[in-house]
């Protein structure tokens, strides 16, 4: 299997009521195991001592979708 290595550090947090089987953020941790971390709220780092974070967010919650 290829494992990529990415320019940057990834650190993804899902919300708890997130579907594993249904996420793809663990595509992201297979292929980019040195880079991407999931983790699952409210079990996140400590990001106080960053200096630049970027944040990216979905307005439909895992509770919205169709099954």
């Amino acid at each position: 299997m290829c494992v990529f290595q990415l320019p940057f550090k990834v650190d993804i947090i899902k919300d708890p009521r997130e579907v594993d089987g249904k996420s793809t953020a663990v595509h992201a941790a297979v292929l980019a195991p040195h880079d991407v971390t999931v983790y699952q709220f409210p079990d996140i780092p400590d990001y106080s001592r960053l200096t630049e974070v970027a944040i990216y967010t979905s307005h439909m919650h895992a509770s919205d979708s169709a099954s």
